[in-house]
């Protein structure tokens, strides 16, 4: 895939890049939810870790888990590096959005920044006691969304599961990879390895 560039991850962040490519371009198929009305759902599960999925009847929470994953990347990401809104709508437009929904993004944003900073902030005192307790795997076969193509895919659907101390509970994400966004995903990995390494040596 073309790699692209983005305002929000200034530095090269593989899997961060695959969440949010995947998904923020998702929120258009929630329109008639309000894109506004998810914004700040997403915005509150920053506070409180909890996305509310019921009022989006019909929808997956499997799949609305994980645009409101990366929704929450991306908002977190734009407060923390105060990008300006022209930053900020040039990200959206290249992930997908309409210019409609990316104003509505931003907005949400703009109104609430106040409070995602004071809920940041507090969570960085307790985001080292978060720790991968287990991980799950298993492999699935999907058809090519090009009705012209027969080609089928084969991709790997890992579940991880986080224990958060602050909440004595886990949490489940999952996360689907394609061949070449798993070794992308690997090689990451074998990266860090390597630079924990020489810190131990």
């Amino acid at each position: 895939a073309q790699q692209i560039k983005l305002n929000v991850l200034p530095e090269d962040y593989p899997i961060k890049l695959i969440l949010l490519r995947k998904c923020i371009k998702q929120l258009e198929k929630l329109k008639q939810f309000g894109s506004h009305q998810f914004v700040h759902d997403c915005i509150d599960s920053i506070a409180n870790g909890a996305f509310k999925t019921a009022r989006y009847e019909g929808v997956p929470p499997a799949d609305l888990n994980a645009v409101s994953e990366a929704y929450k990347l991306f908002i977190t990401q734009a407060i923390n590096l105060s990008l300006p809104k022209d930053q900020v709508l040039a990200d959206l437009t290249t992930l997908g959005l309409s210019s409609e929904t990316s104003n509505a993004v931003w907005e949400a944003i703009t109104a609430r920044k106040a409070e995602v900073k004071e809920s940041l902030t507090a969570q960085q005192a307790t985001i080292n006691q978060n720790y991968l307790k287990d991980f799950d795997w298993k492999m699935n076969l999907s058809l090519a969304s090009d009705k012209i193509s027969k080609m089928r895919q084969t991709l790997l659907l890992v579940e991880l599961r986080v224990h958060q101390n602050l909440k004595g509970e886990d949490k489940y994400v999952t996360i689907e990879f394609t061949k070449d966004e798993l070794d992308s995903f690997i090689a990451t990995l074998e990266g860090i390895n390597q630079e924990l390494l020489k810190l131990k040596a």
